[in-house]
């Protein structure tokens, strides 16, 4: 197994006016998976993996929603993460110029818990573990 270097200095992977979070290595130690903005700022942050020795990053999903919680499967196989899709209403609005300047008109709540300090009013939709394929992106829900 080709494991990190640890004696050798401290280098940057990460070049550019963009956030890049939550790195963990893959179990054989090739790899880095992180979140990262880089694509779009205005956007939640995907997945992206960069091999250790060098090299471009890799985005590996394209998912609208908030991404959160990236986990490595044991094999190295798959990446285990929280997402939050963005709600329908807040798609919509996006696409369209004059919802987009008019904002939110009125907010319909069904539960209890909808705001959170810090945080603001909650999304529709709520949060759902996800399996990722570390090679080709394919994701699937684990739970619903």
């Amino acid at each position: 197994m080709d494991r990190p270097d640890w004696r050798w200095k401290a280098a940057s992977i990460h070049r550019g006016n963009h956030s890049d979070s939550s790195p963990h290595w893959s179990p054989d130690g090739s790899s880095i998976a992180f979140l990262s903005n880089r694509e779009d700022k205005n956007k939640p942050a995907q997945i992206f993996t960069i091999p250790f020795k060098g090299g471009e990053a890799e985005k590996l999903t394209s998912i609208e929603g908030e991404i959160a919680l990236v986990g490595w499967s044991p094999d190295g196989r798959k990446l285990l993460c929280t997402v939050r899709k963005t709600d329908a209403e807040v798609l919509e609005r996006e696409k369209d110029e004059q919802k987009k300047k008019l904002g939110v008109v009125a907010r319909h709540y069904t539960r209890l818990f909808y705001k959170m300090d810090g945080y603001g009013y909650l999304p529709h939709e709520r949060t759902h573990i996800w399996l990722v394929d570390a090679r080709t992106g394919k994701r699937q829900t684990v739970n619903r």
